[in-house]
């Protein structure tokens, strides 16, 4: 069983640098073009299980799909994900989504 533990090395502009999975959240607002994240399970992380990049509205969702967040908490608030617009993607400046994604057990 692994710990997460808060990073002091890694700076950044008010993202979540405790959370279980960041995709793109520390470069942001630099593009982070063709990632796909599928098919995974994170619990028990602090503060957010998932930080990642929405995908296009009204499009097929195949960037963040099918993942579960439980068990998110740090005693205080937890948030299953923290879903922000794609920068390498120009439409998502008016209108960006999250979708097939589950969280449950998160405290916020």
């Amino acid at each position: 069983m692994s710990v997460v533990k808060a990073r002091t090395t890694i700076e950044s502009d008010g993202v979540d640098q405790v959370g279980g999975v960041l995709i793109c959240s520390l470069t942001y607002p630099k593009p982070c073009p063709n990632m796909r994240i599928t098919n995974n399970i994170v619990a028990g992380s602090i503060f957010s299980g998932f930080h990642v990049p929405g995908h296009d509205c009204g499009k097929s969702n195949t960037v963040f799909k099918d993942n579960v967040a439980h068990s998110i908490t740090d005693g205080g608030n937890g948030m299953g994900a923290v879903i922000y617009p794609d920068k390498s993607r120009p439409g998502q400046k008016d209108c960006m989504q999250g979708s097939h994604f589950a969280a449950y057990k998160c405290k916020f």
